[in-house]
């Protein structure tokens, strides 16, 4: 799945919500400037993403401080949820209810799946289905 820069992510985040510049400074509270904003929006600010700043962008635009650290580190905004959310997570909690040499095991079974889950994209997107 294609990731969203943080630069294109803020954009469309303020253009969907209709939120200038200034908005994002003002719904920040002052924790973040709008030349940072401007700086983030140009991808020009890249060593100086902090949590403290990355949490005040998240207030500014009015969405979750996960989503925003999610794209800052190259993921997906959109898996997050589904994630926390589904069948992922409570098989994530239960794996790590486990002793270090029962992961060590299982982590060779998920390897296989993750394997199988990619060959198996590789060819629907080589024979996408004709509708």
């Amino acid at each position: 799945m294609k990731t969203e820069r943080l630069d294109l992510y803020v954009r469309r985040v303020m253009r969907e919500k209709n939120l200038g510049v200034a908005d994002v400074e003002r719904r920040a509270d002052g924790e973040i400037s709008d030349s940072y904003v401007h700086g983030i929006m140009s991808g020009k600010v890249k060593g100086s993403q902090t949590v403290v700043k990355l949490k005040a962008l998240a207030h500014g635009l009015g969405v979750n401080e996960d989503e925003v650290f999610a794209v800052a580190r190259g993921l997906s905004p959109h898996l997050q949820p589904r994630f926390h959310n589904g069948e992922f997570a409570r098989l994530a909690a239960l794996f790590e209810t486990l002793p270090d040499h029962e992961k060590s095991e299982l982590r060779v079974l998920l390897e296989t799946l993750a394997h199988e889950i990619e060959r198996r994209t590789r060819v629907r997107e080589a024979w996408p289905q004709v509708a």
